[in-house]
């Protein structure tokens, strides 16, 4: 694993992702690994494991709206 000294899972991060649920709502936060960019440090898969299994600060309905429903919301019915 590429972890590049960052520990991952990244512990530190999650006050900082529950801060940003609590100010923003679940329903307004969509995840996103910053591919390519992150591989330098992480996998893509470990990128998304970080929100997937390694975030108890997040509830199962909290993750499922950050990891694709707010994002089908925001886009349903949008045509190009």
């Amino acid at each position: 694993a590429k972890d590049g000294g960052w520990n991952f899972p990244l512990p530190d991060v999650q006050a900082i992702v529950r801060r940003m649920t609590d100010a923003f709502g679940p329903d307004r936060l969509v995840w996103g690994s910053d591919w390519p960019v992150s591989t330098r440090y992480m996998t893509y898969l470990q990128a998304l494991e970080i929100v997937r299994t390694h975030a108890p600060c997040l509830t199962p309905e909290e993750r499922g709206a950050v990891l694709g429903g707010t994002m089908a919301r925001l886009l349903a019915g949008w045509r190009p």
